[in-house]
């Protein structure tokens, strides 16, 4: 039982080290893969496509003119099809007010708005 006590906090211990190791070699590999024209992931959520790669740097664009330079260690994951798995791609247009969904507990835009009678307090 004594021997079990101490070989267990040894073996969590190698395990934990033989999993970071892994995860290290996946990274690197991701890293070293990366090509011009992929759409990656930064580890903070950012979505882009490769535009341009430098020995610690990427280039992203993330929207047609906009690059941006990151780390390449930040870049988490290669995504295969733009907007598969990423749920950020909308068909909505952002700039046409009517076709944006109301807030939440608001009107949306064109409808009636509020009331102009203050609502009734219940305070006391």
């Amino acid at each position: 039982m004594d021997a079990l006590i101490l070989l267990l906090p040894i073996a969590l211990l190698l395990f934990l080290i033989l999993r970071g190791r892994k995860q290290q070699r996946a990274v690197s590999d991701l890293q070293s893969t990366l090509a011009v024209g992929q759409r990656v992931m930064t580890a903070s959520g950012l979505y882009g496509t490769v535009v341009e790669l430098g020995d610690t740097t990427v280039d992203l664009e993330t929207s047609p003119g906009v690059r941006l330079t990151w780390a390449r260690a930040a870049v988490a994951r290669v995504v295969d099809t733009p907007g598969a798995d990423d749920g950020a791609t909308s068909t909505t247009s952002t700039t046409d007010p009517e076709a944006l969904p109301p807030a939440a507990g608001g009107t949306a835009p064109g409808a009636a708005g509020p009331s102009a009678e203050a609502p009734e307090r219940h305070d006391r």
